[in-house]
């Protein structure tokens, strides 16, 4: 859904583009095991579900889950946030983040 309405680019094009795609669901992938090495992770952009998942420490997606073993690994996780305004809930899931080791990065 957003990148339909953020860009002018075919979920098609998107796959292209990448060496390795997974699906959301395959919470089993590779990269959702700390064994996987990597530098860390960018989620851009970041909604607010997925910060607040991220949070409270909820892996039901790969997303989710990647982010929660880049947290655990001490590995570099930077959020995008997208939403504004922003409430207090949505401050307190930052700072979490922000306290687990997390870089919240507006754009």
């Amino acid at each position: 859904v957003t990148l339909a309405h953020e860009t002018n680019l075919k979920v098609a094009d998107v796959r292209k583009l990448a060496d390795v795609v997974y699906s959301n669901s395959d919470i089993g992938a590779a990269v959702a095991s700390g064994s996987f090495r990597t530098m860390g992770m960018i989620v851009a952009p970041c909604s607010m579900r997925s910060a607040a998942e991220i949070a409270n420490g909820v892996t039901s997606t790969l997303l989710t889950r990647a982010a929660d073993v880049v947290l655990k690994e001490r590995r570099r996780l930077v959020l995008m946030v997208r939403e504004t305004p922003l409430h207090s809930g949505h401050l307190k899931n930052m700072l979490a983040i922000s306290e687990m080791g997390g870089i919240i990065a507006p754009p």
